[in-house]
């Protein structure tokens, strides 16, 4: 108890008050006329479009509307992000926010209060209909208030880290858009042969090429006659001599998913389930490779569905289209998700890297087609460059060294991230509690500051009293 009460002691020069206390505020109303220019009369029309954006898209008339300027701070007090806060304009105020200002604080001080408070404010909303901010939960916020010149120290202190952390997010936002790059150059790579050019020039004698390995195998597969396709080359990116193009139906066992029963929640499908079932979203989420589920079939599920084995290959064509990943379990999984369980000698991590490199412009791979979305048929006309058996084995070994470094940098920059967000949070806290600056002994007391203002605002209320007397 006595821990929790020193925390709670601010600087002897500080005082605290609810924000309601220390505050004025006025929130927008639909103004009465507007226009698509800038004329007299007319300022701009600040919104919630206009707030989030900082767009401009049309001018309000001034007359009898709410008029915000560069003092005030903003605040959504209507929707689904009431509470977000930003910095005022001059302009006329839409219905939706509410214009805060204070005699007693520095505006960005009021304004990386509110701020800071955002959770807070959030997650208590009121009303039943259109969330808006609790007036009560709003107001009743306690405030710290520092003197007034130690509040723009405080100030400058924060926008000067903040500056710091900007930076260093940038720079981390910046190696982010390289790794992506970095990883669709490593997939190319992969399946253009380029990835393995020194390793086919040491073992070219010792291998089957791709064209044999897939006239070996074709015994091997169930394949119908309309699924062979006669690719034209010309049309197709250069692949090395010893590679061919060859069809997934070729490839192995080749299928959408199977998921009958409507509707496809009903719980008779997965009471005491043990068969794992997904859908898009698991196929979406996953990295290469998918142990999660949605749910677990039961018999009844397994009946109307498919067991797919451990190493299929799956792909999306419905909601979230050619994401792909390899399972490793068994597992159902319905239409919108297309499996192919490839045949001993393919190499599925192979295939699903090409899926991968391929799926942004896969009309590049199936040229017969001008259609953009992807469904079994379209699947079934793409060409897949196929090397010799052990060359997709080296090509995966290697690649998958890349991807491993990639994913370990990209985990580095998530958590330098949030790391960044915690310090943002940390020097707030401190900003607030008299920690993060030196006090000044000859600063003006926020007392002090606090009896003059309302000195002052009684001596003018005073005179306006006499005037009117007069």
């Amino acid at each position: 108890m006595i821990k929790k009460e020193m925390k709670n002691i601010l600087p002897n020069n500080w005082i605290r008050l609810s924000l309601g206390d220390v505050s004025n505020s006025q929130k927008g109303k639909l103004p009465k006329e507007f226009s698509t220019c800038l004329k007299d009369g007319f300022l701009p029309y600040i919104d919630i479009k206009a707030f989030e954006k900082n767009e401009i898209r049309r001018y309000a008339k001034i007359e009898k509307s709410v008029i915000s300027t560069s003092k005030d701070i903003l605040v959504v007090w209507d929707g689904a992000r009431f509470g977000l806060s930003g910095f005022g304009c001059e302009g006329v105020l839409g219905s939706t926010l509410v214009r805060i200002n204070s005699d007693y604080l520095e505006t960005k001080f009021l304004y990386y209060f509110i701020h800071n408070n955002y959770k807070i404010i959030n997650s208590k909303p009121r009303g039943t209909g259109t969330p808006h901010v609790d007036p009560e939960t709003f107001w009743s916020l306690s405030v710290n208030i520092a003197p007034l010149n130690e509040q723009k120290r405080i100030v400058d202190k924060i926008e000067q880290l903040f500056s710091d952390l900007d930076k260093g997010e940038d720079l981390i936002k910046t190696i982010q858009k390289q790794l992506k790059t970095y990883l669709q150059s490593a997939l190319k790579s992969a399946v253009t042969g380029e990835l393995t050019k020194d390793w086919r020039e040491k073992n070219q004698s010792n291998v089957e090429s791709g064209k044999s390995l897939i006239e070996r195998i074709s015994s091997d597969i169930i394949i119908n006659k309309k699924d062979l396709k006669n690719f034209n080359e010309d049309d197709l990116p250069s692949i090395p001599k010893s590679w061919t193009w060859a069809t997934l139906p070729q490839l192995g066992e080749f299928g959408r998913g199977k998921s009958k029963h409507r509707p496809r929640n009903d719980p008779a499908l997965y009471e005491n389930g043990k068969y794992p079932f997904l859908q898009t979203g698991v196929i979406r989420k996953s990295s290469e490779r998918v142990s999660r589920y949605d749910k677990l079939y039961n018999e009844m599920g397994l009946k109307q569905s498919k067991l797919w084995p451990k190493g299929t290959v799956c792909i999306t064509i419905a909601a979230n289209i050619a994401e792909s990943a390899i399972l490793d379990i068994q597992a159902c999984f319905p239409d919108s998700i297309v499996g192919l369980v490839p045949h001993k000698e393919v190499s599925g991590e192979f295939i699903e890297f090409f899926i991968r490199t391929a799926k942004g412009n896969l009309d590049r791979f199936a040229p017969a087609t001008a259609q953009k979305n992807i469904n079994l048929e379209i699947l079934k006309a793409v060409a897949i460059p196929i090397p010799p058996y052990q060359e997709q084995l080296a090509i995966y070994e290697k690649a998958n060294k890349i991807l491993s470094n990639i994913l370990s940098i990209e985990k580095w920059c998530i958590d330098a991230l949030k790391e960044s967000k915690s310090l943002r949070q940390s020097i707030l806290k401190s900003a607030f509690s008299g920690k993060l600056v030196t006090q000044d002994p000859n600063d003006e007391p926020a007392s002090k500051l606090l009896e003059r203002i309302k000195s002052t605002k009684q001596e003018l209320e005073n005179n306006q009293l006499m005037k009117k007397k007069k």
